[in-house]
């Protein structure tokens, strides 16, 4: 990752917003942490759960808020037994009994009356180039709240879903339609999560998540600005997406695109570009495998 910033000599650095930033610690790393850590980002974060907020750590690179962000206004935070599934929404019990083990991670423990803040309205955001979210259904809300300061957003990894596990969540199509909108389009799935139904031996449970086809319960997808519009971008945003791409995702043709781009405009030497595609190729921009 750090030969690519060395290349491409960003501005200034990319400025990421996390909404639900539960646990980066102990949980999975977001996919962006290559670039936070090699200083050529800043993240924003957002966690309204007071006991996961206590958790996160602030640094130069890495600032933490304990806000809920939304459409503004009051609302109820959900406090599941299992963290990770926490809403603004209630949880829809009929449908958690389905899967296996959904049921005892959505059993409700407390619930918090919270203000939420529209994105649009926060002074300590700028520049919004890359969003990560996962709040359990209120990323529609999240995208409305912050038409303004997304229109320029470079790439959104959102999770969707594809079962109704709270009342009235929205579905993928919703967040799609939303995330349209603003000029993003869909570009891969990140993470797929299958869960088997309830109802499965316990010794076929195991067997029956690594085979079977369904059910798609979850997963991560990652939308960007529409690829049309990318002769338009300035330099800078270029630099931004290639060097997103490169470490959130597996993306050599869109990188080879924008380093074409970027040659066009005197940004890259061919010595360069031929350089930054040999990086990426080889695994060196830190995205999946």
């Amino acid at each position: 990752m750090k030969d690519l910033i060395a290349l491409l000599q960003p501005e200034r650095r990319i400025e990421i917003v996390d909404v639900g930033a539960a646990d980066l610690e102990h949980g999975q790393k977001p996919p962006y942490m290559p670039l936070v850590q090699a200083g050529a980002a800043r993240v924003t974060g957002f966690e309204p759960n007071p006991d996961e907020f206590a958790k996160l750590p602030q640094t130069e690179n890495r600032r933490y808020l304990p806000y809920a962000l939304g459409q503004g206004g009051q609302a109820q935070l959900y406090i599941t037994k299992t963290p990770g599934f926490c809403s603004t929404l209630a949880p829809n019990a009929d449908v958690a009994a389905l899967i296996h083990g959904f049921s005892a991670h959505m059993t409700l423990r407390d619930r918090l009356g919270i203000d939420t803040q529209r994105l649009d309205d926060l002074d300590q955001i700028g520049a919004v180039d890359f969003l990560k979210i996962d709040i359990q259904g209120g990323e529609t809300a999240v995208f409305t709240g912050g038409q303004a300061k997304l229109a320029r957003c470079l790439a959104v990894q959102t999770e969707v879903a594809f079962w109704p596990f709270y009342e009235n969540q929205p579905s993928f199509a919703d967040q799609d339609r939303a995330l349209q909108a603003l000029g993003l389009q869909f570009f891969a799935m990140q993470s797929v999560n299958r869960f088997p139904l309830a109802g499965v031996p316990p010794r076929l449970r195991r067997q029956s998540r690594r085979r079977d086809a369904g059910p798609w319960v979850d997963g991560d997808a990652l939308y960007i600005r529409q690829i049309a519009q990318w002769p338009g971008l300035s330099t800078s945003e270029l630099q931004h997406l290639l060097l997103l791409l490169a470490c959130v995702t597996t993306a050599l043709s869109a990188v080879c695109y924008l380093a074409d781009l970027l040659q066009a405009r005197g940004a890259l030497g061919a010595a360069d570009v031929r350089q930054v595609q040999d990086i990426v190729a080889a695994g060196g921009g830190a995205g999946p495998a």
